[in-house]
């Protein structure tokens, strides 16, 4: 049985907006695209649905990911996890859960403040069937874990290489690039014309450099404020041993002639 995320809305005067039903359904899948696409590389192609719903009050929706090859549907429903989890602990304590990153914690804080403008409620339940509905100061938290998050580590400049594996225009030009170090998603703040730049190495799927300013919390970097790309030669563009040629030191001598001679100094 797939993993699922189900969210019910209610409100004690009966009715529901139509403009909380989108609201809450975009916020839901924003939030757990960004889980996905923290998850690993696959992780951008993961795509989730509603499987069932119940318009009348209290709302209804249980999402699903979608099926797409066995290595997508673990990661989405890993996913679910995560983001269930995640939603409980930065929602209740505001402490930031592994998985989320900035957009992450931003579709979760505009799922939990969503009911609250149309004085109605929220509900979670996680692929266990644990519920758990956020206190009304989880807003307050998330925006706090939000700011943690943008003030955590500290900042140095280097470069990152990986592959492009995703462009986004959702609150500010950024895409996305797989550090080969440590295999994990890092987030490129970029400006028009250098993600022009990483479109195209997105579209021959190139390996690439990134330099500029790092966020770095332990030992992974977070965010680059982009300042250069430059495409990386692929390993069957590099120079291959069995291609090389004998290399000569010593110059066409017999090699004890020239062993004598470095060591006479003649």
């Amino acid at each position: 049985m797939a993993r699922e995320f189900t969210l019910v809305i209610g409100s004690d005067s009966g009715g529901l907006p139509a403009e909380l039903l989108t609201e809450s359904l975009a916020a839901s899948i924003g939030m757990l695209c960004a889980v996905a696409a923290d998850l690993g590389p696959d992780g951008d192609g993961v795509r989730f649905d509603v499987v069932a719903s119940a318009m009348n009050s209290p709302l209804r929706l249980t999402l699903a990911v979608r099926p797409a090859g066995r290595r997508t549907v673990a990661l989405g429903e890993r996913a679910v996890g995560e983001a269930a989890a995640g939603l409980r602990q930065v929602a209740g304590c505001g402490r930031l859960p592994d998985h989320f990153d900035e957009d992450a914690l931003l579709f979760a804080r505009r799922l939990v403040t969503a009911p609250n403008r149309h004085a109605a409620r929220l509900r979670v339940y996680g692929p266990d069937g644990d519920e758990f509905e956020p206190p009304k100061q989880s807003g307050k938290n998330i925006t706090a874990a939000i700011a943690e998050a943008r003030g955590r580590g500290r900042h140095e400049f280097g470069s990152v290489e990986g592959r492009v594996q995703q462009l986004t225009i959702r609150g500010g030009e950024t895409f996305a690039i797989w550090d080969v170090r440590n295999g994990k998603r890092v987030v490129c703040e970029a400006t028009p014309d250098l993600m022009r730049e990483a479109a195209a190495l997105l579209l021959t799927r190139s390996r690439a450099a990134v330099a500029g300013r790092l966020t770095v919390s332990g030992n992974r970097v977070r965010r680059v404020a982009v300042q250069a790309i430059r495409r990386l030669r692929e390993t069957a563009e590099l120079p291959q041993f069995d291609t090389l040629g004998l290399v000569d030191i010593t110059g066409g001598m017999a090699s004890e002639d020239f062993v004598r001679e470095v060591r006479d100094g003649d």
